[in-house]
């Protein structure tokens, strides 16, 4: 299946749970560098290069079970029962013009206290949804976006970089 890339790293099975537990908490006693770049290259998006790029992550394991996260939405409640559970506790404007980093559904910082009192519950009962059969590899949950990614969605990328010139602290 895998061919080894070095004779000095095992390349031909995906690093075990044990394993990249030792790297995260700093005693790194696995034979390579555990990696994760299944998760961030899509071969359908290379349209007539998809088997090539499929030929090149065959070569590669995947050391890390993503667990998907669901993950609060801006505005939209996702569940009826938990209508805590997003970002905002106001519904979106019904239309902006320009791109989506053009939306801004925060225009100031006024109503930063009520997001406070409604921020979505860690405890949320649907959180952890179709999480693939457990295997030897170390399970990872996550959802993406970054601190800047959220902020810039709330509001609005000219505010969000404006933020951070005008109140650099």
């Amino acid at each position: 299946m895998l061919r080894n890339r070095s004779s000095d790293g095992d390349w031909e099975r995906p690093l075990r749970r044990e394993e990249v537990a030792s790297v995260i908490e700093g005693k790194a006693k696995t034979p390579r560098v555990p990696m994760n770049i299944h998760f961030w290259v899509h071969p359908e998006t290379y349209t007539a290069n998809g088997d090539a790029v499929r030929s090149i992550l065959s070569r590669y394991p995947e050391d890390l079970q993503i667990c998907p996260m669901l993950m609060p939405q801006p505005c939209r409640m996702i569940h009826p029962d938990f209508p805590d559970y997003r970002w905002l506790n106001w519904d979106e404007p019904e239309t902006h013009s320009g791109g989506l980093e053009e939306r801004v559904l925060m225009p100031d910082w006024d109503r930063l206290g009520e997001v406070m009192d409604h921020f979505p519950d860690p405890n949320f009962p649907h959180l952890f949804q179709n999480f693939p059969p457990m295997d030897e590899r170390y399970r990872l949950g996550q959802w993406f976006f970054c601190l800047f990614e959220r902020h810039w969605s709330l509001r609005g990328m000219t505010n969000a970089l404006l933020d951070y010139y005008l109140h650099p602290r």
